[in-house]
């Protein structure tokens, strides 16, 4: 990760899958420190209007998925209804 956000913080497993991809207009979030795949954009989010896109390119391990989608409800507001 480039600096914590929201869930999502230090470094995470990502293996199997892995899209090359360049990042123009959306923020890079996080991206790769190894081998191959150095400096390569692993997250992004692309913000239009009043929406956001995020990108993940690639499989991530379930630590990741976590923090992430925790992380993509606080920021759209979404939280766990109380019973």
């Amino acid at each position: 990760m480039k600096q914590d956000r929201g869930n999502l913080s230090g470094s995470y497993s990502c293996n199997l899958l892995f899209d090359l991809i360049h990042s123009e207009d959306a923020e890079l979030i996080s991206k790769d420190r190894s081998d191959f795949y150095k400096g390569m954009p692993v997250l992004t989010a692309n913000t239009f209007g009043k929406g956001k896109a995020w990108y993940v390119s690639s499989s991530a391990d379930g630590e990741f998925l976590t923090d992430f989608l925790s992380t993509v409800c606080d920021d759209a507001g979404v939280h766990e209804k109380d019973n």
